[in-house]
């Protein structure tokens, strides 16, 4: 069974005082008492929750505190908040899970942040994480595509060892990439239904985000579900996958349908 719902808890986030989204608070809510119904009847005996860059940016303050007790009450399980570096790990360990063969740098592009991994011979050499995410970036930039590479960018040349895959691959994890990697699809005649393990030549992938991150949201509208109800960010997304194109240069782009839940479930396997 694979069950996923989109809360979007970092929408209108800031940086500055960080508080989560109300609407997303309370679908959140209402989807962990649906979790909570499935985990009853399949009678599992172990539940792994966690938290990430959402709850993790408001962990210290009241409204976080409050808000993980009501998440831990409506799951009926304990949910650990984990660091970024640790949520990098377990992106790395999912993708290499169902990736088997993948070597390069993988990233996890979320609503409130960015996870990054080396991986080589199915061992993580290195792992990165950075404050800034699709819906955080959206909230911080008002949509602005220029003023997102350029808020990426200069996190990105903080991490030295991201120019030490260069020729490798590059594998997309996240929600908004794979909505971008679902319309490069369309826009070179292929279906939009699997995107997981879906390859692009950097060049290629390079000029297709060039040309999304140019159109205005509305253009994404009634393509498919998947696209559709992250249309509001795929400039955004578009943007940043073509500005870690510029700084990684890989040869490939790979888009993977796996991370965190795949690597959480590998680690305490």
């Amino acid at each position: 069974m694979d069950k996923k719902k989109t809360c979007r808890l970092a929408q209108n986030m800031k940086t500055k005082r960080p508080q989560l989204n109300r609407k997303g608070m309370a679908l959140t809510l209402a989807t962990l008492r649906q979790f909570k119904s499935v985990i009853k009847k399949n009678k599992a005996t172990k539940v792994l929750a966690i938290a990430t860059a959402a709850i993790r940016s408001v962990k210290k303050t009241r409204q976080g505190k409050d808000f993980h007790k009501k998440m831990e009450k409506a799951l009926g399980a304990k949910i650990k908040i984990i660091s970024g570096r640790k949520e990098a790990q377990l992106m790395a360990l999912g993708v290499m899970a169902t990736l088997p063969h993948a070597q390069g740098i993988c990233g996890d592009f979320g609503g409130g942040s960015l996870e990054l991994a080396n991986i080589k011979h199915g061992k993580i050499i290195h792992t990165a994480t950075i404050n800034v995410g699709s819906l955080t970036l959206l909230s911080e930039t008002r949509g602005d595509t220029i003023l997102a590479e350029k808020m990426l960018n200069d996190r990105l040349r903080t991490i030295p060892w991201l120019t030490q895959s260069k020729g490798k691959n590059f594998y997309m994890i996240g929600g908004s990439w794979r909505a971008v990697g679902r319309v490069m699809m369309k826009k070179i005649g292929l279906s939009v239904r699997q995107v997981h393990g879906f390859t692009l030549n950097a060049p290629l992938a390079y000029a297709l985000a060039q040309v999304i991150m140019r159109q205005k949201p509305s253009s994404f509208r009634r393509i498919h579900k998947k696209i559709t109800q992250r249309a509001d960010v795929l400039p955004i997304a578009s943007a940043t996958m073509a500005k870690i194109i510029e700084r990684v240069q890989p040869a490939k782009i790979v888009f993977s349908g796996h991370g965190v839940r795949e690597g959480l479930v590998r680690h305490y396997a």
